[in-house]
């Protein structure tokens, strides 16, 4: 006959069957499979009624592809494979009436490796799990138990990977030992009678992680130690990809909560990595769904080497990270400098949504490793600089992407460097060139650069929009003043820019007698409009009337002299 549930063809090669009015017995019973067989004996009870009660006695030999059809059917969400074939003696189920069941068995596994299973099960909130695993001298035995929100937990012995290897097919938790003599019982109603004792020690566990398929860590050492209501890490030294990360820390009873405090210590952090460990949608659940309070909250000081994020790396990262028990996470980003430039912030995401708040700071830093950090590729720009700026975003779950909701303020200072790559100003000059307020020597202008006395650039940003009230730029040879807008989120510029052609000191601009730089003790200046993608905008001459008077204050300032605007002549 077939067992539809296994999708497997028995035979019943013997059997003795007694039918009464209140139960069925049989004994002698033979049941073979490929090659897998059990013999047994059994009772159905209340077969005619509700109450119905089964009792089995069984021993025999299981193959590989039976054991895994039957753990398949019984966890088919377990992809965990056992090793075979297996034999066992002793075994018994029992099962209702109800949700009630008991199982026991001991089982001769590959490498002499013996287990002795039994589990018992009065209800889904109820139920004893013990198993023992012995090998010659080593031994290893848990058992857990569970009753509604009461938990007990008892280790003991030496687990290693000979006695992992004799059970499961592949090995994949284990490829060291773990030695424990531990004792936990915690009631979640009666937080008071929590008890903890004993102590934890292993080396090169494998522990897979449940919410990101094929993610595993890897515990190199661990040193776990219980003192009545009080756990601590002593020292943990865990792997993951190619990152080792250091722990120690505690957790303890605070009232009717647990609070653990513990540190990681790790050469480098990559958000991409970390990000992976999340599964799709999990931080967009909403309070309902999150249920009642955490029985723990958390605090984690991170100290990191180095922390990524796309194109971006801090170093160093300090940070302090909280749960609380409403599931809220707060990131203190204590110490963490991003190309030079401090960044000391505050992040909170929590069932609402997720919101944060920075500093940018740096005070007499040199600006061409910066540049260079941030842009890469060759030197921009030299000098130093003075930089304080506040960003803040937030962002509710499902109201779009966060960095449209980025606001803040800049003040950015440099002085005395010179510009390497003209970019922008290489456009400008370009249009200065065509109608003939300049001639450019090409080779020299990209061979040196323009030298510059001071760069002041001052905005606020609005929903990812950086409105610039103050551009500025003074040197020998040129002055530059402008406002406008950059959107940070299309990379889209906007600018309107006052161009001043000053002394020939640099060399490299040259003025053409049909127009001087000073007439009537006036500097000539030239509107133009800066527009289009910031990595490659549009520089086109613009009409007087489009300059704002702010821009020809900004200039009279920059310069500390009265100036004449020229239309745009162009040969």
């Amino acid at each position: 006959f077939r067992l539809v549930p296994l999708n497997q063809s028995v035979t019943l090669t013997t059997a003795a069957f007694n039918v009464i009015p209140d139960a069925i017995t049989f004994s002698k019973a033979e049941v073979r499979a490929d090659g897998s067989a059990l013999n047994g004996s059994g009772r159905v009870a209340g077969y005619l009624g509700n109450r119905r009660r089964a009792e089995v006695q069984f021993q025999g030999l299981l193959q590989q592809p039976e054991i895994h059809r039957i753990l398949t059917f019984v966890r088919p969400d377990r992809a965990v494979r056992f090793a075979g074939p297996v034999s066992i003696s002793a075994g018994s189920v029992v099962w209702g009436p109800g949700e009630t069941a008991t199982a026991a068995a001991t089982i001769i596994g590959q490498q002499n490796v013996e287990a002795d299973i039994s589990f018992y099960r009065e209800s889904p909130a109820q139920a004893r799990y013990v198993i023992a695993l012995s090998q010659g001298g080593t031994r290893a035995s848990i058992v857990i138990s569970k009753n509604r929100r009461l938990f007990e937990l008892k280790a003991q012995g030496e687990l290693t990977e000979a006695l992992v290897d004799g059970i499961l097919q592949e090995n994949k938790i284990l490829s060291g030992k773990v030695k424990a003599d531990l004792f936990v019982r915690l009631d979640l109603d009666d937080l008071a009678s929590t008890t903890v004792q004993g102590e934890l020690t292993g080396e090169d566990i494998i522990v897979p992680w449940a919410k990101a398929e094929g993610v595993s860590f890897v515990v190199q050492s661990l040193d776990l130690r219980a003192e009545q209501q009080a756990g601590y890490l002593d020292h943990a030294v865990v792997s993951w990809q190619d990152r080792v990360f250091d722990l120690t820390g505690s957790i303890e009873r605070s009232g009717d909560h647990f609070a653990a405090d513990m540190e990681l210590i790790t050469g480098s952090l990559d958000w991409n990595l970390l990000s992976s460990l999340i599964p799709e949608g999990e931080s967009e659940r909403t309070a309902p769904e999150r249920g009642r309070p955490l029985p723990i909250e958390a605090r984690l000081t991170v100290r990191a080497g180095e922390f990524s994020y796309g194109d971006f790396t801090w170093d160093p990262f300090y940070a302090l990270v909280s749960l609380s028990r409403d599931r809220t996470v707060q990131v203190e980003v204590t110490d963490a400098e991003l190309c030079a430039i401090a960044t000391p912030g505050l992040i909170a995401i929590s069932s609402e949504g997720i919101e944060a708040a920075f500093q940018m700071l740096a005070s007499d830093a040199n600006l061409a490793p910066t540049i260079t950090c941030l842009q890469g590729g060759k030197k921009v720009i030299g000098g130093n600089y003075d930089l304080t700026g506040e960003i803040h975003l937030a962002r509710k779950n499902g109201t779009g992407p966060l960095m449209n909701s980025l606001d803040g303020q800049i003040e950015f200072q440099a002085r005395e460097g010179r510009l390497h790559r003209l970019g922008i100003v290489g456009k400008i000059l370009t249009v200065l060139s065509v109608m003939d307020v300049v001639q450019i020597k090409l080779p020299e202008l990209f061979q040196e650069g323009i030298a510059y006395d001071s760069i002041l650039i001052t905005g606020q940003a609005d929903r990812g929009i950086l409105v610039c009230d103050t551009i500025t730029m003074k040197g020998p040879s040129l002055g530059l003043a402008g406002e406008g807008t950059i959107d940070l989120i299309n990379k889209q510029l906007d600018l309107t820019i006052l161009a001043a052609p000053l002394q020939r000191l640099d060399r490299i601009l040259q003025y053409v007698p049909l127009v001087n730089t000073i007439l009537g003790g006036e500097v000539v200046t030239v509107p133009v409009k800066v527009s289009g993608d910031w990595n490659n905008p549009a520089v086109k001459t613009a009409p007087v009337s489009a300059v704002r008077g702010n821009v020809t204050r900004i200039m009279k300032n920059t310069l500390n002299l009265p100036l004449k605007l020229i239309e745009p002549l162009v040969k």
